[in-house]
């Protein structure tokens, strides 16, 4: 299987197309989500995020052209692992294979999420869990905002 060589999601992930350079802005460590102090956040919400997540391989001997594919998981902070997954197939035609998951919405539960990465060749054998990477979300409650009598 291919190395990990990086992992992690961020605000913005840029590639360039002559050289194929990455360019990571914003690395994600965790998230706050803002809410009336008389509103609490329903278990089921969302958070309304565009971010980009980033895994770099490095090929080993004997993985030329071969066809690998890795999952992303988002499991929320009491374990439960969300249905949606993505799984994106790559072929180690050179030293590093980049791989860039553009997503939208995060969970909005309180606590410690994690991302998990994993890799298997591709249609062959299980998954194996390769990193994980956690995002603590929290919720930060706003107090309405008074109305000034005019005098």
């Amino acid at each position: 299987m291919p190395h990990l060589l990086l992992f992690a999601p961020c605000q913005k992930a840029i590639l360039d197309r002559q050289d194929v350079s990455l360019s990571m802005i914003g690395i994600v460590y965790g998230l706050t989500a803002t809410h009336e102090a008389d509103k609490p956040i329903p278990q089921d919400a969302a958070l309304t995020i565009q971010y980009a997540v980033v895994s770099v391989w490095l090929r080993l001997d004997g993985e030329d052209d071969k066809m690998f594919e890795q999952r992303l998981e988002i499991v929320k902070p009491d374990g439960t692992r969300l249905k949606e997954h993505v799984d994106t197939t790559f072929k180690m035609t050179h030293r590093t294979h980049q791989c860039v998951l553009y997503a939208q919405g995060f969970p909005g539960e309180e606590g410690e999420h994690k991302l998990i990465l994993s890799i298997r060749e591709t249609g062959i054998g299980d998954w194996r869990e390769v990193s994980e990477y956690p995002i603590l979300v929290t919720h930060s409650r706003k107090e309405a905002e008074r109305e000034q009598a005019n005098p």
